[in-house]
């Protein structure tokens, strides 16, 4: 079974059109907002919010920071097109905007479809790279506005998460500077640590203290950005130390606390 990757990179967006295996894993949350037309293969995708299997021509939008995973079951064919737009870029706001800086899935309309069409035809395309980017530009603005017009219309069945889950959510994202621990949070929720354990990696697909660790390495990098210091913005998202922090980075994402 043939496979294949056309992707190309401006200084605001990134652009992938692909079959095969991901070549990303792990980024559970990421500071770009995201857009996913899946086009074949089995897949399933899972938010703090929302668990569904995903649907030929399905688009997911991911705004930057949230938690969200998408489970290849079919490697092989697993075939999509990516459209990652940087927190920098003007489109932005409006993206952020237009999804309520939160994750939703609808099904493709046919302007989307047509959208999405030039788009994987433009990154495949033998254009010069400058020619591209110009014309890569103006379909991403079609996207993004074509979004922020058109009603979320979706006939898809979702599973949302337990009420475990969603109480065991709500109370890490509100409490990231307490120590957080499976004993202490599963006192606070009335619950054994292995039922919570178990129902946390069941339904999200993540340890509890993997999405701890990633949740507070989200908002130091939003601190980051904002301009504090790295030992500032570690302390302010729960590390006990600069030391811990980086140790995190290193660990999940393979690289320093500097480089994000």
């Amino acid at each position: 079974m043939s496979t294949y990757e056309y992707s190309i990179e401006s200084e605001n967006f990134y652009c992938k059109y692909a079959k095969g295996k991901p070549s990303v894993s792990g980024k559970e949350f990421h500071d770009y907002d995201e857009v996913v037309l899946f086009l074949e293969g089995e897949a399933k995708f899972v938010s703090k919010n929302t668990q569904t299997t995903l649907s030929l021509n399905d688009i997911v939008w991911i705004s930057r920071e949230q938690f969200h995973q998408f489970i290849v079951l079919d490697e092989e064919n697993y075939t999509r097109c990516i459209v990652a737009i940087k927190r920098d870029s003007p489109l932005s706001p409006i993206f952020m905007d237009s999804t309520q800086n939160t994750v939703s899935i609808i099904g493709a309309s046919d302007n989307l479809r047509n959208i999405f069409g030039n788009i994987i035809n433009t990154v495949k395309g033998a254009l010069p790279k400058n020619e591209k980017i110009m014309l890569l530009d103006a379909l991403i603005t079609q996207l993004v506005f074509e979004k922020k017009s058109s009603p979320d219309i979706t006939n898809k069945k979702f599973t949302e998460p337990s009420s475990l889950i969603s109480r065991a959510i709500d109370y890490i994202d509100k409490n990231l500077t307490h120590c957080l621990t499976v004993k202490s949070i599963a006192r606070k929720l009335g619950v054994s640590e292995s039922t919570l354990s178990h129902k946390f990696r069941d339904e999200l697909n993540i340890p509890i203290y993997q999405y701890i660790s990633k949740k507070r390495v989200s908002v130091a990098r939003q601190y980051i950005l904002s301009g504090y210091s790295l030992s500032e913005a570690a302390l302010l998202s729960g590390f006990n130390d600069y030391g811990s922090f980086f140790r995190i980075c290193k660990s999940h994402y393979g690289i320093k606390p500097s480089e994000l």
